[in-house]
């Protein structure tokens, strides 16, 4: 089974990888970071599916930008992140 995970490398992404390296495998766990895919866009969120071919999603990626921003900027932390998620989550329905 491959497992992606997105913000692998954000706070709950990097204690997850290891627990899930431990017990699916190194090979079968796929972390992916903003560095590997822009999922605001909507090609690159197609272009994760197509390249991974996962069996399973644990989608942790958000738009963060600390205590401060988020409270200055709340309807755009708000939108970026209702954004990203309804398109991973829209790709993953349409790769099964």
């Amino acid at each position: 089974m491959k497992i992606i995970v997105t913000g692998s490398t954000g706070f709950l992404g990097r204690h997850l990888m290891p627990l899930l390296q431990n017990k699916y495998g190194d090979s079968d766990v796929i972390g992916l970071s903003s560095q590997d895919y822009d999922l605001m866009d909507p090609t690159a969120v197609g272009k994760m599916f197509r390249e991974h071919k996962p069996d399973c999603l644990i989608h942790l990626a958000a738009y963060s930008g600390g205590i401060g921003a988020n409270k200055e900027f709340p309807a755009d932390f708000y939108y970026q992140n209702t954004l990203l998620t309804a398109l991973v989550f829209e790709q993953a329905a349409k790769s099964k």
